[in-house]
């Protein structure tokens, strides 16, 4: 499922969000498998939301403070304006 590329949440998140420099940057992020990151020390691992186009819906995951993919949403409410469900 492609995002609205159209909408203003999609829009906010690209703006505030450095996709370029991320793995993936040139994919949809909604098409993106989980990426936990990598855990630095000192950083506590923290829940995150990612959208799974199988299931058509945003999942919650662990995610470990550093890295990952644009496919990482700090709220449901984020992941389902970008994803567009």
């Amino acid at each position: 499922k492609q995002p609205p590329i159209s909408s203003s949440a999609y829009k906010s998140f690209l703006n505030q969000f450095p996709i370029k420099t991320q793995k993936g940057a040139d994919l949809n992020p909604c098409e993106l498998s989980p990426d936990q990151g990598t855990s630095i020390t000192g950083i506590l691992s923290s829940y995150r939301w990612y959208f799974d186009i199988a299931a058509d819906r945003c999942i919650r995951f662990n995610y470990f403070g550093s890295a990952g993919n644009a496919n990482n949403f700090e709220t449901d409410r984020l992941c389902f304006d970008v994803c567009g469900i």
